[in-house]
């Protein structure tokens, strides 16, 4: 099952950037066009729907990218408008059978609908943060913030790019890996739970 990027600025300026198999993939499996959103008062170019109804009306197994779900609930510069995330829930109900998975990274100064967007549409969602990114990585207060600004490092995005094609076959298998991954204790605590129980 080929799967297909759906995004906005960012996806498009790390596409562009993009090198050796990562630039291959993306340049044949994704779309991506600045401030695009699913806010219907958009022009076409910039309105996901008219996107998925025309040029892509035959591509299924969708990731949509956070920049398409940030742009939607903040203000379009061109008309000053934005959906609730309500609307937005709304507008992703219609194309639901198509997509595989929305990757989710809340943007500054945008209020934190990824619970939301899990409850009220039922559609997998991955956090940037929680579900892709290192352990080390996310317990960086640098890391989370540029994540979160309107035009994340590429680099960073491009990790984030590979670790969801790592996991095509399964992408609901990134939240269990997420779940299950526990701290391994340290030498000094499995000395100690050893010499216990070889006491006992």
């Amino acid at each position: 099952m080929l799967h297909h990027f759906f995004g906005a600025s960012v996806l498009r300026r790390t596409t562009n950037v993009a090198t050796g198999s990562d630039k291959a993939y993306l340049g044949k499996h994704s779309y991506s066009a600045s401030g695009l959103s699913f806010n219907p008062k958009n022009d076409p170019e910039q309105r996901a729907q008219s996107i998925l109804e025309d040029e892509l009306k035959d591509e299924d197994s969708l990731i949509i990218w956070h920049d398409v779900i940030d742009n939607s609930v903040t203000k379009n510069p061109r008309n000053g408008t934005k959906i609730t995330p309500t609307e937005l829930v709304s507008h992703l109900l219609k194309y639901k059978h198509r997509i595989a998975c929305i990757v989710y990274s809340r943007r500054e100064g945008t209020e934190d609908i990824f619970d939301f967007l899990i409850e009220k549409t039922g559609i997998l969602v991955l956090h940037a943060v929680r579900h892709l990114s290192s352990n080390r990585n996310r317990r960086q207060p640098e890391y989370n913030r540029e994540l979160a600004k309107l035009h994340p490092d590429c680099i960073l995005e491009l990790d984030l790019i590979e670790k969801v094609k790592e996991n095509l076959n399964d992408l609901r298998a990134i939240t269990e890996k997420s779940r299950s991954k526990k701290k391994k204790p340290s030498k000094h605590k499995r000395d100690s739970k050893r010499r216990r129980e070889e006491a006992n």
